[in-house]
């Protein structure tokens, strides 16, 4: 469910104008790398159920589904009629990225959020809303454009939300690949190659629960609920993250 944030205001980024929402504490220096304490890790889930889980024999992560969800040829349906469900993995600390580059990628198609309840539905997450530690793709309801993608980035400097400065609708009944991402000093969101950018540091991000697809917790409510069907999930952290999470996008 969406939270309200205390400012808002309007960046550009990349040369194109994108929507930022940030806390008080965030601030614009650059993020400092600590790769020796991070892994490379790449973490790649094609959604291809096996009973209730769904494996990745790379890294040696799974995803358990949990709820109710469907199993379709290629992707796991989640959120059919408003039911929740979701699928949690058992990484606990590996996918967090701290102070490192890192890219989460999904292919997803989405029915509409609707614009009124507080909706914001969760693609896939690690961390939750005010621990210190979050990286999160969200589902933004706008009534002029239509379901459209952003990012949460939440370290121990701040948080910050980048929205998909291009509107792109996600609600159209195609499958879509969002990426949210840090590289350096910059955090974006692409949307089907399209990026939105912007330089802010939130500092280290090191949530120690699971990652979730589809939805926050096995607690989550319904305003957080994905609705649609997911193809694909990837986690890259390390050197070159954005490019090797988009070149498994197709898992």
């Amino acid at each position: 469910m969406r939270r309200p944030l205390a400012t808002s205001l309007i960046a550009a980024g990349a040369g194109i104008a994108s929507t930022l929402l940030v806390t008080p504490t965030a601030v614009a220096s650059p993020v400092a790398e600590d790769a020796s304490a991070v892994a490379v890790v790449t973490a790649e889930w094609s959604m291809q159920s096996r009973g209730v889980t769904v494996p990745d024999p790379g890294s040696g992560l799974t995803l358990k589904l949990s709820g109710s969800w469907s199993a379709l040829p290629g992707q796991v349906r989640f959120g059919a009629d408003g039911a929740r469900g979701l699928a949690l993995t058992d990484d606990v600390g590996r996918l967090s990225p701290r102070k490192a580059d890192f890219a989460v990628v999904a292919a997803f198609t989405t029915a509409t959020v609707p614009t009124t309840g507080g909706y914001s539905s969760n693609v896939v997450q690690k961390g939750l809303f005010g621990t210190g530690g979050q990286w999160k793709m969200q589902l933004h309801p706008s009534k002029q454009w239509g379901t459209l993608a952003e990012c949460r980035f939440e370290g121990d400097k701040g948080s910050v939300i980048v929205r998909d400065g291009r509107n792109s609708r996600l609600d159209d009944g195609r499958s879509h690949v969002v990426a949210c991402w840090r590289s350096g000093s910059r955090l974006g969101v692409t949307v089907d190659g399209h990026k939105t950018l912007v330089s802010r540091s939130v500092g280290k991000i090191a949530p120690q629960t699971g990652v979730t697809v589809a939805n926050q917790s096995t607690a989550g409510s319904v305003g957080d609920q994905f609705n649609g069907s997911i193809s694909c999930v990837v986690v890259a952290i390390g050197p070159r993250s954005l490019a090797r999470a988009q070149s498994r996008s197709g898992c």
